[in-house]
């Protein structure tokens, strides 16, 4: 694997695999996908609200530029997703997009490195959706209607198309919360509530839209 994860993610020891997996068989084929930086792009298909759908692997320490890369291709007004792993996410009221980013900024670290947090931004009007999404795994999902503009963006990140790419969370993973390897960092829940709070004050002063 090519890919850096954050200290909070890695493949289980053959000790660790959950019972049911053939452990030779699993590290075979681990060993044979192609886990790196890139990304997969799929076109939508039917009558969807969106052009193309894509995953995109980032190393670790890239994941936050990356993110900001494709959500500056949003438009200026944007809602906010957060929750936890395996829930329901809160979709925060819209708000100027620089604005809300900033905020994120703020946690940046637990964002993209505590595997029990998720995170996007979403634009939808005119039976249109784009989006950019930072999974519990820590890679990026983007859905959008601009796929030239996608891969420019992924060109000046360094990153490729690839076919065959593969993520880490279609193999089993062990996880922890990033305060178990980096005690300094916030709770998942502490960050949760706080950044809920400060982007409710901001969806509601008076630069809103």
């Amino acid at each position: 694997m090519r890919l850096k994860l954050p200290p909070t993610l890695a493949f289980p020891s053959r000790e660790e695999v959950p019972k049911g997996y053939d452990i030779d068989l699993l590290d075979a084929r681990r060993a044979a996908a192609q886990i790196e930086p890139g990304y997969v792009l799929s076109p939508a298909d039917g009558d969807k609200p969106f052009a193309f759908y894509a995953r995109c692997n980032v190393d670790t320490d890239q994941l936050w530029d990356a993110f900001e890369a494709f959500s500056g291709d949003l438009p200026d007004v944007v809602g906010t997703i957060l929750g936890f792993k395996d829930e329901r996410p809160k979709v925060l009221p819209y708000s100027a997009r620089a604005d809300v980013v900033a905020q994120l900024r703020l946690y940046r670290r637990e964002l993209t490195r505590d595997p029990f947090l998720e995170c996007g931004l979403i634009h939808q009007a005119a039976g249109r959706t784009e989006e950019v999404f930072v999974t519990a795994a820590k890679y990026l999902r983007v859905w959008g209607n601009d796929v030239v503009r996608f891969k420019a963006t992924a060109g000046r990140l360094g990153l490729d198309e690839i076919a065959d790419l593969r993520f880490v969370d279609e193999f089993p993973l062990t996880s922890h919360a990033l305060r178990f390897v980096e005690p300094d960092a916030l709770h998942f829940t502490d960050v949760l509530e706080d950044l809920c709070d400060r982007l409710n004050e901001l969806a509601s002063g008076p630069a809103s839209l």
